[in-house]
């Protein structure tokens, strides 16, 4: 037999099945359904490690940047809350 004969006799012995009339268990059911749920988590837990690890990275390196002092801006603002904080304790000690 060939390759294409076996999986035309398969799908014709799965289109043309009839009803088996079988009976499964609570155990058995709620064993499956569980495996379903944990299977189903996992896929979705994995899918959203891959989309959310490059994002939390992303995220951590665009914070960082911004919280040194590499911009002038920033630069500016601290020497004027130093020089606010110099001229507050010279007007203390006076």
């Amino acid at each position: 037999m060939t390759n294409v004969r076996k999986v035309a006799i398969s799908i014709i012995f799965m289109v043309v099945s009839c009803d088996a009339f079988s009976y499964m268990g609570p155990g058995g059911g709620l064993t499956a359904i569980g495996v379903l749920i944990a299977l189903v988590g996992f896929i979705f837990f994995t899918a959203l490690g891959f989309v959310w690890y490059p994002i939390k990275t992303f995220y951590k390196k665009i914070r960082k940047q911004s919280l040194t002092p590499n911009n002038t801006d920033e630069m500016q603002l601290k020497d004027a809350e130093d020089e606010g904080a110099r001229e507050q304790a010279k007007n203390d000690s006076v």
